[in-house]
């Protein structure tokens, strides 16, 4: 049995910063890894640099290049059987605005 992969590519856009959030369906155990692109190499074999990898949840990763090609594979960790996921690429939420609240007042 070979791991099995699956490819995406994505633009950053203007963003130096994103998170990918990858749940699990019926998948038992996936990672990923961030290459920079292009890829040289022979189809799904990639010989392009790697940026980083991660076997999380959600994963927040920055010093992205902006207005910039990257390819995301998304692997098998085991030998299991292969099942369904959900990948959002997407920027980190903006921090909460401050409080307009008034300070609080006084009574003499």
């Amino acid at each position: 049995s070979s791991v099995i992969d699956v490819w995406y590519k994505f633009n950053t856009g203007s963003n130096l910063t994103l998170n990918i959030n990858r749940t699990l369906g019926t998948a038992s155990s996936l990672g990923w890894q961030l290459y920079t692109s292009p890829l040289s190499g022979c189809g799904v074999v990639a010989t392009g640099p790697s940026i980083t990898c991660s076997t999380s949840a959600l994963t927040t990763i920055s010093s992205l290049q902006p207005n910039t090609e990257y390819k995301l594979r998304v692997f098998s960790t085991t030998f299991a059987t292969p099942g369904t996921f959900t990948l959002c690429i997407a920027p980190p939420p903006p921090p909460p605005l401050p409080s307009t609240s008034p300070p609080p007042s006084s009574t003499f």
